[in-house]
């Protein structure tokens, strides 16, 4: 691991335990393929985290009245996004799709992007979800 590395992985852990907080990562898997319903991961098991979330400000036409677009250039037909930025686990593989339960505010969110950071952690584009799909 290089000194860079090191620097940040400390630097991240201070900021997680100053800023972070508790989340509970719930899995969600498509039933009968790709394009079927969603259900609980029947394979993967919900975890505990750790994470800073943060408004993206200064997103392209948030104050024109224009419709959001993310990094793609596509056109967004959800809730605003929220960021998080969340320490990875590799034994608790996350994935786009899967819940995040905010336990302090009793939210919930949908991951709809992921992007490692390099040094074991991700920032995560979330968008606003009802809850956990039925059993």
């Amino acid at each position: 691991m290089s000194l860079f590395e090191r620097m940040a992985a400390r630097s991240r852990r201070v900021v997680h335990h100053v800023h972070g907080e508790l989340v509970v990562v719930h899995p969600i898997d498509r039933q009968y393929g790709p394009n079927g319903g969603r259900i609980r991961s029947l394979t993967r098991s919900a975890f505990d985290g750790t994470g800073c979330f943060y408004d993206v400000i200064g997103v392209p036409g948030a104050d024109t009245g224009q419709p959001p677009i993310d990094r793609q250039a596509r056109l967004l037909h959800r809730s605003p996004s929220l960021t998080v930025s969340i320490a990875l686990n590799p034994s608790a593989p996350i994935r786009t799709g899967d819940i995040i339960e905010r336990k302090e505010k009793g939210t919930w969110h949908e991951i709809t992007e992921i992007e490692p950071d390099g040094v074991g952690g991700a920032t995560l584009t979330l968008a606003i979800a009802k809850g956990l799909p039925d059993a």
